[in-house]
């Protein structure tokens, strides 16, 4: 792996070998390792994906408080407990 990295350090753009590193970092990230059993790759692929989407998960996330947040405000105390 060494010779590859060496060869992209001389021969790519800045903006390429961030993205290099970038792929290089998930990549070990999301690796299982050796130990992965069968019981265990449902596990891996879920946490794989919802790795793979944290950044759209966390905008999501925000998403939903501005909601929630907006639709609390709509309410009024009568209409809470009324619904209980």
């Amino acid at each position: 792996m060494s010779a590859i990295q060496t060869t992209v350090d001389k021969h790519t753009t800045p903006q390429f070998r961030s993205l290099w590193k970038e792929s290089l970092d998930l990549l070990r990230e999301l690796d299982p390792g050796p130990g992965l059993t069968h019981q265990q790759q449902p596990l891996l692929y879920k946490r794989q994906e919802v790795l793979a989407a944290a950044d759209t998960l966390q905008r999501d996330m925000g998403e939903v408080a501005k909601i929630m947040h907006l639709l609390s405000q709509g309410r009024t105390p009568d209409a809470a407990s009324s619904s209980s």
